[in-house]
């Protein structure tokens, strides 16, 4: 029996991703002779994920879906079609255990998954600073917002400086 395994790590700057999983062959059909593993780690403090599934599971074979390590969903000689699941964690682990019998057709599997950061602390900033001939700027970028500040440079007559 095959093995087709996977690992995606998804990097995210924004505070949401899109990412679709799905078995190779869906919907077509195909042999249920081999396994597929595949996890999809979003790099957030912590997510709330909604998952839409449809699948396509034969006898004698198991589909399973965990969120940080905690099963959401086992199945077995089942078809699901637009099922949605929602759970909060950062990695997902999507398992197809197939048959060892190569007469078993099946259709495969589509899981769609929404994944939205809900870590309120979780920021990604750069701080900006500048200087220009008439005076000092200040920058922050928090999550694509740029809060900033301007201090022109004033010499002892109170005129502006030129700042060299």
């Amino acid at each position: 029996m095959g093995e087709k395994t996977g690992q995606e790590v998804t990097h995210s700057l924004s505070d949401s991703f899109v990412d679709l999983e799905m078995s190779a062959i869906y919907p077509n059909y195909e042999f249920a002779n081999y396994n597929i593993s595949t996890d999809v780690i979003y790099t957030v403090d912590y997510a709330s994920f909604t998952l839409v599934v449809f699948a396509y599971i034969p006898e004698d074979c198991y589909f399973s879906i965990s969120v940080d390590e905690t099963t959401i969903m086992e199945i077995t000689n089942q078809t699901l079609l637009d099922h949605t699941l929602v759970h909060n964690g950062t990695q997902v682990h999507i398992e197809f255990i197939g048959t060892n019998d190569s007469s078993i057709p099946w259709q495969g599997f589509l899981v769609r998954l929404f994944g939205e950061n809900i870590n309120p602390n979780n920021t990604y900033h750069d701080i900006i600073r500048s200087k220009s001939k008439t005076g000092l700027i200040v920058g922050l970028n928090i999550r694509n917002e740029f809060y900033g500040y301007m201090q022109p440079m004033i010499d002892s007559n109170n005129n502006e400086a030129i700042i060299s």
